[in-house]
């Protein structure tokens, strides 16, 4: 059984008339489904945070493999800007740099 399907079922228990009552079952069912819907919400941006952190480890990954493979590979980061030099990249966001670079290969 999922989590999904762990609130769906714990929502079929919940009596309507009794949910909001501290003591009952269904009370007791209601903040579960409560509590398990809030976690499942903070799943879903932890999900989206590790993918964005796995891409920016990827750009990280690469813009050393360019840095270590151009011989005479140039790279400035002065005022939020980052240059690569011999592929003439100027951007504000590094990421861009980074995936503008990739890109270049």
């Amino acid at each position: 059984m999922n989590i999904e399907e762990l609130i769906t079922d714990l929502r079929a228990r919940v009596n309507p008339q009794y949910y909001d009552q501290p003591g009952t079952e269904s009370y007791e069912r209601q903040q579960c489904v409560m509590a398990l819907e809030s976690l499942l919400a903070r799943n879903d941006v932890l999900r989206e945070e590790n993918e964005r952190l796995r891409n920016d480890a990827e750009r990280l990954d690469e813009i050393n493999a360019i840095a270590q493979r151009e011989e005479g590979a140039d790279m400035h980061l002065a005022h939020g800007h980052i240059a690569l030099y011999p592929h003439g990249v100027i951007a504000p966001d590094i990421r861009k740099v980074i995936d503008a670079a990739r890109g270049a290969k």
